[in-house]
C-alpha cells in the first residue's frame, strides 16, 4: 500500500533520518534520502539499501525544491544547535521554516517534523529554535506530526558523560528519571506516521522507551558491561560555565518529570525498547566498541 508513496528524509546519513530510511524501506516505502555529500560512504551505503539519495543543502532552496518535488511527505531532521550565539539558534530556525515551505509547495501530504521532547517547556529555560519551528508549522496548510523524542540511548557512548571512564555523569538530582530511547525506534515511530495519517496527522508525540534515574541507568550499565558504572551528578553551575543551553535542558529535565505517555507508545509500537533490552541487543556491545576505540 505505501509503494507508490516516496518520502523525503532529511538528514538521512545522520541518526535519526538513517533510522527513519531504514524504517520506512522495511514499510514499503520509496525513500528520497537527503544529504550535502551524496557521494559519501553513509549516502552509497543508503542507495545499497535502496534508497534513492539526492543532494540538498537547507541553507539553498532550490535544492529543497528539487529533492522534495511529487514527494507523498517529508521527515524533518535537523542536527541540534548547541551553540548559544542566537545567529546558530536563528539559522535552525530559518532551516526548518524553509523545508516546510518547500514541501507545501511541492504538495507534500505529510510532515513529519522531529523536534525534542518537552520543546514547550524547554522553551521557557531556554532559546529553542525547534520550538519556534513547530510553532510555525502549524501555520500551514500542511498536514503535520511532531514526534519529540528525549535523550538518545547512543548518547551513553559519547565521553562527555563519562561511561568509558567508568562513570555515568549527568547534571539531574538523583531521585530525577530522565526519560531514554533508542534512535531506531524514532524510525518507527516515523513510518508508523506515514503509514496511518489518520491517526497521527495533527498530533505532538512525546517518545520515551524508558524513564530510569541516573543510579538506576549506572545500574543496568554495571550489569551488561560487567564492570562498575558509577552515577555522577554533575553541577549545573558548572555545566552552565560550559554551555548555557546544555545547563539549561538538564535544569528543565529536573524541574519537568516525565513528559511521554510511555504505555501508549508502547500500545502503538509493542517493541519500543527499554534501556535493559537495548543493551542486551546492541547497546552494551556499541558501548565496548566505543571504549575499544579510545
Amino acid at each position: 500500500m505505501n509503494s507508490d508513496k516516496t518520502i523525503l528524509v532529511t538528514g538521512a546519513t545522520g541518526q535519526q533520518g538513517g533510522a527513519a530510511t531504514r524504517r520506512l524501506l522495511e514499510a514499503g516505502f520509496r525513500v528520497r534520502a537527503m544529504t550535502r555529500n551524496p557521494s559519501s560512504d553513509a549516502a552509497r551505503a543508503l542507495q545499497s539499501a535502496g534508497a534513492e539519495v539526492v543532494r540538498g543543502d537547507f541553507g539553498d532552496r532550490a535544492s529543497l525544491d528539487d529533492a522534495a518535488r511529487g514527494v507523498y511527505g517529508v521527515f524533518c531532521v535537523q542536527a541540534a544547535y548547541w551553540d548559544p550565539n542566537d545567529d546558530t539558534q536563528n539559522e535552525e530556525a530559518r532551516d526548518g521554516k524553509a523545508i516546510a515551505d518547500a514541501a507545501l509547495a511541492a504538495g507534500a501530504r505529510h510532515f513529519v517534523y522531529t523536534s525534542v521532547c518537552g520543546s514547550e517547556g524547554q522553551s521557557l529555560y531556554r532559546r529553542l529554535a525547534k520550538w519556534e519551528i513547530e510553532q510555525y508549522l502549524w501555520t500551514l496548510d500542511l498536514p503535520v506530526t511532531v514526534v519529540r523524542p528525549s535523550f538518545f540511548l547512543e548518547n551513553l557512548m559519547m565521553p562527555f558523560f563519562g561511561v568509558p571512564d567508568g562513570r555515568l555523569s549527568l547534571a539531574t538530582a538523583p531521585s530525577t528519571a530522565l526519560e531514554v530511547i533508542a534512535v531506531d525506534d524514532i524510525g518507527v515511530f516515523a513510518a508508523l506516521a506515514f503509514s496511518d495519517p489518520g491517526t497521527w496527522a495533527g498530533k505532538t508525540v512525546d517518545l520515551a522507551g524508558d524513564a530510569l534515574t541516573g543510579p538506576e541507568i549506572a545500574d543496568a550499565l554495571t550489569q551488561a558491561l560487567g564492570r562498575p558504572i558509577v552515577f555522577h551528578e554533575l553541577s549545573l553551575a558548572d555545566i552552565r560555565q560550559i554551555n548555557e543551553l546544555v545547563a539549561a535542558s538538564f535544569q528543565w529535565a529536573n524541574d519537568a518529570g516525565v513528559q511521554s505517555d510511555i504505555p501508549a507508545l508502547r500500545a502503538a509500537h509493542p517493541g519500543l525498547l527499554r534501556l535493559e533490552t537495548w543493551l542486551t541487543q546492541s547497546g552494551a556491545d556499541l558501548i565496548r566498541g566505543s571504549i575499544h576505540r579510545r
